[in-house]
């Protein structure tokens, strides 16, 4: 379950190690779950950015098999939007 400060949420995880495909599946469907309707333009906008980002994400898992390393394509894209992703989040925060 997640933890609920201040309107945000976030979760502990605890790993082995491994990518699973069914599990990077599921992340699109949860963050889906939790984005409360925007009421703001930004907040509009931001959630088409995330689920744009999500679509992506999910074609980019499927076409993998699921075993070994994830292709180079979806590691590219993680790292490119998660580089994005935390200097969107907090524009004053330094790198």
């Amino acid at each position: 379950m997640p933890e609920v400060q201040g309107g945000s949420s976030y979760w502990v995880v605890t790993t082995d190690g491994v990518l699973r495909k069914e599990e990077v599946l599921r992340v699109p469907a949860k963050i889906r779950m939790l984005m409360d309707p925007p009421t703001t333009p930004r907040g509009i906008a931001s959630k088409h950015e995330l689920e744009a980002a999500a679509r992506e994400l999910e074609t980019l898992v499927a076409s993998w098999d699921g075993e070994g390393d994830p292709p180079a394509a979806m590691v590219a894209w993680a790292s490119r939007f998660l580089d994005g992703w935390l200097v969107d989040a907090d524009p004053g925060a330094p790198s």
